[in-house]
This record gives C-alpha cells, sequence and structure tokens, in this order.
C-alpha cells in the first residue's frame, strides 16, 4: 500500500463524521446512565420512606400495646386496694402482715418503668458494691427508704385510677395525720391530692369494733380486764377582747375546763392475784384515746 492509500484509510477512519458519531453515541449512553441512577436513587427513597413507615407504625404499635398494659395493671391494682373490708386492711396493717401492692397485684411494667423515671446518678452510687465510701449500713437504710418511696409513688398512681381505693401507703399516712393532729385545711389539701384518706374515713374507720378491742402485740402478756387511766384536770384561759353577742350566745373571756390523760396496759404477771368481775365492758381500748 503507498503514502497515499494509508492517508486516505486515516483519513476515512478519523474523518469528521465518525468523530461526530463517536460523540453522539458516548452523549446517549451518558443520558441513559443519569436516566437510570436517577430511576434507582427514586426506588431507593422509596424504600426508605417504606421503612420509616413500618418502623414508626410498629413503635406506635408497641407504644399502644404498653399503655394498654399500664392501664391493665393500674386497674388490678385499684381492685387489689378496694377489695375487703378497711377495718381488715386496717388491722393487718398495724400487725405488720398487710401485703405490699406488689404483692397483691404483680405490676411489673408499672415498677420497672417507674424505677427507670426516676433513677438517678446516686442510685448508681450506691448500687456498686465495690465504693469504698458507701457503707452496707448505708446502703441499706437508702434501699429502705428508696422501696417506701416507691411504694407511696405506686399507691398514689393507684388512687390516681380510683378514689375509693385505700392502699396500704395511703392508710399508714392517714394514720399519721391523725395522730399528729393535723389540721382540717391540711388534711383538706392531702385530700385534694389524693395523699391520704379524709379524716372522717379515718374516724369512723377507728370507731369499729375490731379495731377498738385490738391490743398491740407485745413480749408480755396484758391483763384483759385491768388496765391503767391516768387523768388530770387541764385549765386553760380564754380570753376575749370585746364581749359581745354571736348567734345568740355571749362571748366572753372564760376558763375552759378540760380532762386529759393516758392509758396504760397492766401486765399480766403484776395483775394475776387481783379479781375484776365487776368491770365488764367498761374496759375497753381506744385508738382515739
Amino acid at each position: 500500500m503507498g503514502l497515499v492509500d494509508s492517508n486516505t484509510v486515516i483519513q476515512g477512519a478519523f474523518g469528521p463524521d465518525k468523530g461526530k458519531d463517536a460523540c453522539s453515541a458516548f452523549a446517549g449512553e451518558s443520558d441513559h446512565l443519569l436516566e437510570l441512577l436517577k430511576a434507582r436513587l427514586a426506588a431507593a427513597e422509596k424504600l426508605i420512606a417504606r421503612a420509616q413507615g413500618l418502623a414508626g407504625s410498629t413503635a406506635l404499635g408497641e407504644l399502644t400495646l404498653a399503655k394498654g398494659l399500664l392501664r391493665l395493671e393500674v386497674t388490678e391494682l385499684n381492685y387489689a386496694a378496694r377489695s375487703g373490708k378497711p377495718q381488715d386492711r386496717l388491722l393487718s396493717l398495724l400487725d405488720g402482715t398487710s401485703p405490699s401492692p406488689g404483692a397483691e397485684a404483680p405490676a411489673p411494667l408499672l415498677h420497672g418503668l417507674l424505677s427507670d423515671v426516676v433513677a438517678n446518678s446516686y442510685d448508681a452510687k450506691i448500687a456498686r458494691q465495690g465504693a469504698k465510701q458507701v457503707s452496707a449500713r448505708q446502703r441499706e437504710l437508702y434501699e429502705r427508704r428508696k422501696a417506701s418511696q416507691h411504694e407511696f409513688l405506686v399507691s398514689l398512681v393507684t388512687r390516681m385510677r380510683g378514689k375509693h381505693a385505700a392502699p396500704p401507703a395511703i392508710i399508714r399516712r392517714s394514720l399519721e395525720l391523725k395522730y399528729y393532729a393535723t389540721h382540717e385545711r391540711v388534711w383538706s389539701l392531702q385530700c385534694f391530692q389524693r395523699t391520704a384518706m379524709g379524716e372522717t374515713w379515718v374516724d369512723k374507720l377507728l370507731d369499729h369494733p375490731a379495731v377498738r378491742a385490738r391490743r398491740p402485740p407485745t413480749p408480755e402478756d396484758w391483763n384483759i380486764e385491768i388496765e391503767l387511766h391516768v387523768r388530770d384536770n387541764l385549765e386553760w384561759y380564754l380570753k376575749i377582747k370585746f364581749n359581745r353577742h354571736l348567734g345568740g350566745k355571749l362571748l366572753k373571756s372564760e376558763v375552759k375546763h378540760t380532762v386529759t390523760g393516758e392509758l396504760f396496759y397492766t401486765p399480766a404477771s403484776l395483775t394475776c392475784g387481783l379479781e375484776s368481775p365487776d368491770l365488764g365492758d367498761r374496759c375497753h381500748v381506744s385508738f382515739r384515746g
């Protein structure tokens, strides 16, 4: 092949028409690839949106299920706190045989949720067994106090479910208010927050014959007929600044005469030789004094 023929072949292979055809083919493949990438990206976005929707629906379903289980547990706690007679619940509480709310109606989901919600850094510090700055006695007292607070929190949730429920922690708080002669307005505030039963409810419960007949357990036997009552007069002066009539009665300064005293149980070892056939029903025990 001559030089002229070679040039002709080269010009034919790399002529302007051939270059244009090659560029057009490359551009067409690029456009096709770009469309393919866009389609795959749109499909991926759809898959991601679908996965998020499934995850959201799953989480929503789990949340709905957890709410239903929590409501069921609180309902069982409320039913257990309303079952039985109030005087029987009080007597078992005073004797130390009252079951805890968890024993009456186990609520593991509620207890676990409240424990996680109110947990703090000091709980983790107390829980570490190797902590040298925390003694075994401190850990015991803290765990006991924390358990009492947790029980009262569960009891308050139970009372919020129904006002007629009387968990042991609420009964204990009501008796404490009565023992410390709490002012009626403070007591009303406690009832408004449902942290205690009403004073009328407590008085009616303490006046029940079964409760009045109860004697606190002691290591020594007590005489069931003979008791020691100590009474003393207590006088105090009620001062009225201006004498006036109110409701048809004259209000004026006067001396009030009252009686106070104490009741002592008599050990049987001291009264074993005494006979008291005439005491009868006059010998009784009252929590209200």
